[in-house]
C-alpha cells in the first residue's frame, strides 16, 4: 500500500509540471498578444533595435548549470559530512517504503531539489507569460520593428493633437518572431528568471551549505555574487532596449520567488 501511494504522489507531481510545461509551450506556440496602440510622439518606443547582451539560451543554461553545480556540489559535500558523523541526516524525500527506497539517499535529494526547481522555473515563466499576452506592452524598440508605413495614416487630429493609432500599421508581418516579441514587454523575462533562479540558488545556499565555521563572508560573498548576476542582467535588457525599467521591475519583485522556500 505504502508503494503505491508514493507511487500516486510522484505521478500527481509529475503531472503538475508537466501541465505549467505545456502552458509554457502553449504560449510560445500559439499565443497571441494584446495589441495595444501607442502615439506616434512616444519616445519610450522609438529606440533602435539591438542584439541581447546575454541571449535567452545563454540566460537559460547558465541558470540551469549553475543550479546544477551547486545543488550536485553542496549535497555530495553534505553526504560526506553525514558520513563522518558532523552532520544529522535529514529526512529524505519519498522515503519510508516507497518504490524509491533503493535508490541512494543522496541522489533522490538532489533529484528532488532539481525538480523543485524545475517546477518553480517552469511557474515562473508561466506566470510571466500571462503578464505578457494579456497586457501585450511595447517595447522600446517597437517602432524600429515595426517600421510603420506613415504615409497611410495620421498622426495627429485636425487640431494637431496626436491621436492613439489603433489600427494595424506596421509593414513587417504580425506572425515573425520579431513583430510579436516587439510586444511582450511586460514583465521582463529574463529578470523574472535570473531573479528566480538566483534567488533560489541563495536560499538553497543559506539552507544547505556547510562551511567551516571560522568562514563568516564566504557564505554571503557567494550569494551576493549570485544576485548581482541576476542584477546585471535585468540591467543589460533596459540597456539593450529590450524593456523599460518597470518592466525589469516587476521582473525582479513577482511574488513567486520565494514561493518555493518551504521546500528547501
Amino acid at each position: 500500500m505504502a508503494r503505491i501511494r508514493s507511487a500516486a504522489l510522484l505521478f500527481i507531481d509529475f503531472v503538475c509540471v508537466a501541465v505549467l510545461a505545456c502552458g509554457v509551450i502553449i504560449f510560445a506556440k500559439v499565443g497571441k498578444p494584446y495589441k495595444r496602440g501607442f502615439f506616434c510622439n512616444d519616445e519610450s518606443i522609438q529606440k533602435p533595435y539591438k542584439d541581447s547582451t546575454i541571449p535567452t539560451v545563454t540566460a537559460a543554461a547558465v541558470g540551469f548549470a549553475l543550479v546544477l553545480v551547486v545543488v550536485v556540489g553542496t549535497e555530495l559535500l553534505l553526504n560526506h559530512l553525514q558520513k563522518t558523523g558532523r552532520v544529522a541526516r535529514e529526512p529524505e524525500p519519498y522515503s519510508a517504503g516507497s518504490c524509491l527506497s533503493k535508490i541512494p539517499p543522496t541522489i533522490k535529494t538532489i533529484v528532488w531539489v532539481l525538480c523543485t526547481c524545475l517546477f518553480g522555473a517552469a511557474m515562473n515563466q508561466l506566470l510571466t507569460d500571462v503578464g505578457k499576452y494579456s497586457i501585450g506592452r511595447l517595447r522600446p524598440h517597437f517602432l524600429d520593428v515595426c517600421k510603420p508605413n506613415w504615409s497611410k495614416f495620421n498622426c495627429t487630429d485636425d487640431r494637431g493633437n496626436y491621436v492613439f493609432i489603433v489600427n494595424d500599421v506596421c509593414t513587417v508581418a504580425e506572425g515573425t518572431y520579431k513583430a510579436k516579441e516587439s510586444r511582450l514587454s511586460f514583465p521582463s523575462g529574463h529578470s523574472s528568471f535570473t531573479a528566480f533562479i538566483m534567488v533560489f540558488l541563495a536560499l538553497y545556499i543559506e539552507a544547505k551549505l556547510i562551511l567551516p565555521r571560522r568562514s563568516k563572508f564566504l557564505k554571503p560573498f557567494i550569494q551576493c555574487v549570485l544576485i548581482l548576476m541576476a542584477l546585471y542582467t535585468g540591467f543589460s535588457r533596459v540597456s539593450d532596449y529590450k524593456h523599460h525599467w518597470s518592466d525589469v521591475l516587476a521582473g525582479f519583485f513577482s511574488r513567486d520567488k520565494c514561493c518555493l522556500c518551504d521546500y528547501l
